[in-house]
């Protein structure tokens, strides 16, 4: 779940099959029971580094598929509510973003191979 402002997720993949990464967007989703629609941002085989663009949160990010080992970070993270300043925010990937704030924010996700 990323529950923060804007940002792009790095993702590294190290797999030889498919890897799926949907997100599911909670803003105007109104029904508890369900997920709301998902967006598919990569089904692609093979090795491979993508950087997809995250909406404000929250949002819910899965990697519905993946056959070897991969790496999501953070980058360029805003805080909730702030809109992403000139030069930097999902069209500008670069260095990873530290950002202060009430919570913790999570800046990386890791699995091991299956």
């Amino acid at each position: 779940m990323h529950t923060a402002g804007t940002a792009d997720l790095a993702l590294h993949y190290r797999g030889e099959d498919n890897l799926i990464v949907n997100l599911f967007e909670r803003e105007g989703h109104h029904d508890h029971t369900a997920l709301p629609d998902d967006d598919n941002v990569v089904n692609e085989i093979g090795k491979r580094r993508e950087t997809v663009p995250l909406p404000e949160g929250p949002v819910i990010v899965q990697s519905q598929m993946a056959d070897g080992p991969w790496e999501a970070k953070l980058k360029h993270l805003e805080p909730h509510g702030r809109p992403p300043q000139s030069g930097t925010g999902p069209a500008h990937a670069t260095a990873p973003t530290q950002v202060a704030g009430p919570g913790k924010v999570r800046g990386r996700l890791r699995r091991g191979s299956r």
